[in-house]
């Protein structure tokens, strides 16, 4: 029963349409999901049993200044975390990505936190929309 839990967690995993890692109490990334993998640029096994910070980049898109994956934060304190508006994923193969992003801890029962799935979405083309469309407004100084 637990090994058919087990798959079916991965399977429902694997199936969302948003980036999804999921980490264990050491933040070591033990599930990577496609979609993932695709915006981080690393093949599932290049990432599973890294650091989530060896396999991510993110920074601020308005300062360039690196942004704290929140797993350890997580961790810590056993609360959900988001990051800040304007935060891009570096892949590794260059690409820049505007994301969005949630870390949740993973509980037990009896509330002890085993792990964190990170979940985040790719926002570059609405964010690209929004800033033409900001471009194009004419000035309200008349």
């Amino acid at each position: 029963m637990l090994i058919e839990n087990k798959e079916q967690y991965r399977a429902n995993l694997s199936s969302i349409g948003d980036a999804v890692l999921s980490m264990d109490a050491f933040g070591i990334v033990t599930f990577v999901n496609e979609v993932a993998c695709s915006l981080i640029g690393l093949s599932e096994s290049s990432t599973i049993g890294k650091r989530v910070s060896e396999v991510m980049e993110i920074f601020s898109e308005d300062s360039d200044e690196p942004a704290i994956i929140p797993v350890e934060h997580v961790l810590e304190t056993g609360k959900k975390v988001g990051l800040a508006n304007h935060t891009a994923l570096r892949s590794k193969n260059g690409k820049i990505y505007s994301i969005a992003d949630s870390a949740a801890p993973i509980s037990r029962e009896d509330g002890e936190t085993t792990g964190v799935i990170l979940v985040f979405k790719d926002l570059t083309e609405e964010r690209k929309k929004k800033r033409k469309s900001y471009k194009v407004r004419p000035d309200s100084k008349s």
